[in-house]
C-alpha cells in the first residue's frame, strides 16, 4: 500500500488495475445506460441515429464492462491488500459492524468528525460488482434472444428456463436505475469525505494516491 517514493504522509492506495477498471466501468455503463434508454424507448429522441447503431454500441459497451469486471474480480485474488476480495466483507471482521455504525451515522451528519475506515464504502463496492454482474448476465441473455449471437444463448439463454424474457428484461431495467442512484451515493460520500478529511480522495482515483503531505 506504501510507496518509498512518495511523500511520508502520501499513501499510495489504488493500483493502476483498479483505476482503469474503475474508470472503464464508468464509461461503459453511462454508454449502456444512455443507449439502453434509446433503445427502450425510441420515439423520444427525435432524429436520432439508427437503431441498428444503437445496438451496436451498447453490445461493445457491453463487451467492455464484462472484460473489465473480469479483471477486477482477479485482481481481488492477486492484488494489494486494498484491492483484495476480503475488503468486500469488513463486517465479518472485529470491530466491523460497530464501524458501519459510525460511518453511516457520519454520512447522515448525526456525528462531526469522519470515520476511520471505509467499511460501507468496501460493502457498497461489493453489491455493485454483483449488480454489474446481474446486469452482464441479463443482458447477454437478452442479446441471445436476436439469434445472431451463437456465443451468448449457450452461456446465458438458460437464464429464460428459470425466468421469462420479460421479467429478464424488467430486473435488468431496474438494476441500472439502482445503480444510477449508486452513482449519486458515490460522489456525494466521496466528495463529503474528500472535503473533511482534505485527503484528496476524489483525485486519487486518478493518480492513485491519497493523504496529506507533510510540511516541515
Amino acid at each position: 500500500m506504501g510507496n518509498a517514493s512518495a511523500p511520508e504522509d502520501i499513501f499510495y492506495v489504488w493500483h493502476l488495475p483498479v483505476r482503469i477498471t474503475h474508470w472503464v466501468n464508468v464509461v461503459a455503463f453511462f454508454t449502456l445506460a444512455i443507449t439502453g434508454f434509446y433503445i427502450g424507448a425510441p420515439s423520444i429522441v427525435l432524429h436520432g441515429p439508427p437503431m441498428l447503431q444503437v445496438q451496436i454500441v451498447h453490445m461493445l459497451a457491453g463487451y467492455a464492462l464484462t472484460c473489465s469486471v473480469a479483471v477486477r474480480v482477479v485482481w481481488a485474488f492477486i492484488g494489494d491488500h486494498g484491492a483484495s476480495w476480503q475488503s468486500f466483507f469488513p463486517y465479518l471482521k472485529k470491530g466491523g459492524c460497530e464501524k458501519i455504525h459510525q460511518e453511516l451515522r457520519f454520512y447522515l451528519f448525526l456525528r462531526p468528525h469522519p470515520p476511520s475506515s471505509s467499511a460501507v464504502v468496501n460493502v457498497s463496492h461489493f453489491f455493485v460488482l454483483l449488480a454489474f454482474l446481474f446486469e452482464i448476465t441479463t443482458g447477454f441473455a437478452l442479446l441471445s434472444l436476436s439469434g445472431s449471437h451463437n456465443v451468448a444463448g449457450p452461456l446465458f439463454g438458460w437464464l429464460f428456463l428459470l425466468v421469462a424474457p420479460q421479467y429478464v428484461r424488467l430486473g435488468h431495467v431496474m438494476v441500472m436505475w439502482l445503480l444510477l442512484a449508486f452513482t449519486v451515493e458515490h460522489i456525494y460520500v466521496a466528495a463529503l469525505l474528500d472535503i473533511k478529511e482534505r485527503s484528496g480522495l476524489l483525485s486519487s482515483i486518478v493518480t492513485g494516491y491519497m493523504g496529506h503531505e507533510r510540511h516541515s
